[in-house]
């Protein structure tokens, strides 16, 4: 299963599909990954994921999970104004 933001699931190395293909696209305009926006979770986009938990505080694990859904802020996500909440940390 993958997580695209806005749902509990999970999704880590081995996954594919679009909301692969979004966090992808994320990591490049929020942290500058430099991924290929291909929608396979491969290591390179594990490690990109880890330096953007880093970043944010938690713990870099590589699995975009709901606690990294609720410490980084990625463009899909919206603000209490229904607005784009940007490339932010919550921290």
């Amino acid at each position: 299963p993958a997580n695209d933001g806005r749902t509990g699931c999970v999704m880590g190395k081995g996954n594919s599909g679009v909301a692969v293909k979004t966090l992808q696209g994320a990591l490049n305009a929020c942290y500058h990954a430099g991924l290929v926006a291909d929608g396979i979770f491969g290591d390179r986009t594990k490690d990109a994921l880890k330096d953007a938990q880093d970043a944010a505080g938690v713990t870099d694990d590589g699995v975009y999970g709901p606690v990294t859904s609720r410490a980084i802020k990625f463009p899909w996500k919206r603000d209490s104004d229904g607005g784009s909440a940007g490339c932010r940390s919550l921290n």
